[in-house]
Formats: structure tokens, sequence, C-alpha cells
């Protein structure tokens, strides 16, 4: 039988082992040293997403063939986004308890990182709208949030944050070819690949609270003397 995550049986279980492990967790975090949420596997787009208050249940479940497999699962992710972090379908590990310690591993090495990464001061808004030129590019808050946290660590600074945006955004407006200001019909039909730079620049401008960018006018010529 092929597991369900939203039996509401499950879901009861999984909420269940999520208070049950919790204790386990914040005793193992107290010997956490250099691990990196990377070290999970998880995402750069994934992570920008979670929050510890979305993480809301863990379920733990055996393979259809062979095994076990536990997934911690976060609410509120966003449609077109996956919602659970766990061992791949064809990794199974051999028994319930190995499971649950590695349920325990996933949120020691990621809890640290989620409670410790400034937040943005958007609350619990999933998306926030900057203004580039005539368009309207909404950016995911947890994206804003994971900047805001890697530029506060001891290498670099939100200065260097604010000097990144501020270039890019330049230079994606005089690379871009359409007639008159950007609009969000020209952004539609832009590459996939070039909407994402578009929109990497306008949440590294909102994490330092830029909220819109507008080309600067060119200067006027100067008047010949006579």
């Amino acid at each position: 039988m092929i597991y369900k995550h939203s039996k509401p049986r499950n879901r009861i279980q999984a909420k269940a082992n999520l208070k049950r492990l919790m204790p386990w967790v914040e005793l193992n975090m107290k010997e956490f040293g250099d691990q990196t949420w990377q070290g999970t596997g998880i995402s750069e787009e994934f992570f920008a997403h979670m929050s510890e208050e979305r993480l809301s249940s863990i379920h733990i479940y055996p393979d259809q063939v062979r095994g076990w497999h536990a997934d911690l699962v976060f609410d509120g992710i966003g449609q077109g986004y996956e919602d659970k972090l766990g061992n791949p379908e064809d990794q199974p590990l051999d028994t319930k308890e190995d499971e649950e310690r590695h349920a325990i591993w996933m949120m020691v090495s990621l809890l640290p990182h989620l409670r410790a990464r400034t937040k943005s001061g958007y609350g619990d808004a999933a998306y926030v709208d900057f203004k580039f030129e005539n368009a309207t590019v909404k950016i995911p808050a947890g994206a804003i949030d994971y900047l805001i946290y890697q530029y506060t660590k001891p290498d670099y600074t939100l200065a260097d944050l604010e000097s990144y945006a501020r270039r890019r955004l330049a230079d994606i407006s005089d690379a871009l070819t359409f007639d008159g200001a950007t609009t969000n019909r020209d952004l539609r039909r832009t590459h996939e690949d070039d909407r994402g730079e578009i929109e990497n620049a306008c949440a590294a401008a909102l994490a330092v609270g830029i909220m819109e960018w507008q080309p600067e006018e060119p200067a006027p010529p100067m008047a010949l003397r006579h």
C-alpha cells in the first residue's frame, strides 16, 4: 500500500512524531558544530522558503518494497515548491529507528540556521513586490531573509549586498532591449534564466530596503562655450 501523507491518521501521527523527537533535537543541537544546511541536500530555493514555524510534522513510514523513510513536512511553502525534506525514494533505511535518527539529524543540521537567519521585516508575507521600471516582480519573502542571513556573516556586509544590487539592476536595465521601460508583458517574454537574474537582483535590493528601480535619466548635453 502506498503511504499517503494527506491521510488524517498519518498526519496526526506525524505531528506526534515531531513533538516526541524535538527534545532529542534540542539535546543534540548543543553538540552542533560546523555542519552546514547544505549537508542536508536542500536547494537554496527550498531553503529560502523554509522557517521553523512552517515545520509541521515528521512522517516516518515503511517503504513499499523494503526499508523506511522519514519526511520533514513544511506548511505554507507555496504552490509549485516542494514541501517535504527526506531521504530519496530509492534510498530507504533499514529500520524505523534508523529513520528516526535520520530525521533528528536533518533537524539538527537545519534548525540552527533557520533560527539564526535574520528576518527581513516582511512578517508572514509570502511574497514582496519590487517595482522594476514599469513591471512588478514578486519575490518570495524567504529569499530576502536568506540573503540577509548570508550577508550578515563575518565575510560579508549588507553594504556589499547593496552595492551588488544597484550594480546588477543597472547592468540588467542597460542590457534589456525593450522599447521603453520594462513591463510585466516584457518580463513574461524573457528567457527563464534572464528572469531569474532579474529576480535575484530584485531580492538583493529588497534585502537592503530598496523597493523599486528606475533607470537614470541621461544627463543633458553640455552647452558649448562661445
